[in-house]
């Protein structure tokens, strides 16, 4: 077993959503206490995060060659739980392609939707609509993330608890 991939911040905002660390199935495991588990590997040059419930079939979520954005994507998803365990306000994030952040595109290839950079480079691939959710999400200071998902209103980031165009 290696070191972890995961920052020091990124694990204490798992563990704050109540994920432990482990490794086994040749991957990184972060789970929770209903048995929710996020797989983390690195094949062939990328990272992948995979999801399992209890019951439910591993299913593919994000694939990139950049931790970091691994991260990101991650910090959104426990956030959501994080806001719901703290009894805040939900924060909704567009989830339409048409919704995309500017500049940005997603071709569906294979069953996944892969996101593009305004330069026009894949910046990572996805199940669904996660690619336009990371869209918005993929450039933010993530201890903006991190303050922003605590506060009540979303502030600053994700103020009136929404993140997208403008409604």
């Amino acid at each position: 077993m290696s070191d972890s991939p995961y920052s020091d911040s990124f694990l204490k905002w798992a563990a704050m959503a109540g994920y432990v660390l482990s490794f086994r199935d040749e991957a990184w495991v972060l789970e929770d206490i209903g048995g929710s588990r996020f797989y983390l590997r690195f094949v062939d040059g990328r990272y992948t995060v995979t999801y399992m419930e209890r019951g439910v079939v591993q299913g593919f979520e994000i694939s990139c060659p950049d931790i970091h954005d691994i991260e990101q994507y991650m910090v959104w998803w426990l956030g959501i739980d994080i806001r719901s365990s703290q009894h805040l306000p939900f924060i909704y994030c567009a989830v339409k392609v048409d919704d995309i952040r500017p500049g940005w595109s997603v071709v569906k290839s294979d069953g996944a939707w892969i996101l593009y950079t305004p330069s026009g480079e894949e910046r990572a691939r996805f199940r669904g609509f996660h690619a336009v959710v990371f869209s918005w999400i993929a450039d933010l200071d993530v201890d903006e993330m991190y303050r922003s998902f605590l506060d009540p209103d979303g502030s600053p980031l994700f103020s009136g608890c929404w993140i997208g165009p403008p409604r």
